[in-house]
């Protein structure tokens, strides 16, 4: 290595004549199930033309996650409906009972009564 002036600057001598190259580490293996969990939340499944709507009247109760889509197509692979996430986790009661439209809030119920949409339960996957 040379500098302006014209003299040159040697590397440092190492020590004991050991090698430059970095020594292996021991490989780290992450639980990556630890970084995922899995909620079970409460949507509502419409025809696909009903989703903005749906989404704009009810603002305060769809689900807002970061890197979660609000509105999915639904796994039974039909293209014409979809689900829209509401932002209401589902927990089983001590019975098995789930959520029924009378649990959900106030306009919910408004825009599933005025619709006619039927509630599901969706499963989200999120990684934190």
């Amino acid at each position: 290595m040379s500098t302006r002036s014209g003299s040159t600057i040697s590397p440092e001598p190492s020590d004991s004549g050991a090698s430059s190259t970095p020594q292996p580490q021991e490989e780290i293996t992450l639980d990556r199930a630890a970084f995922t969990r899995t909620l079970r939340v409460m949507a509502l499944r419409l025809p696909a033309k009903l989703c903005n709507a749906a989404v704009k009247q009810l603002q305060t109760h769809v689900l807002r996650l970061r890197h979660v889509k609000a509105v999915i197509k639904p796994d039974d692979g039909n293209d014409e409906r979809r689900l829209v996430l509401l932002a209401t986790e589902v927990e089983e009661d001590k019975n098995g009972d789930d959520l029924t439209l009378a649990d959900l809030p106030a306009p919910v119920q408004a825009f599933v009564k005025a619709t006619n949409v039927s509630l599901s339960k969706a499963y989200v996957v999120v990684c934190i």
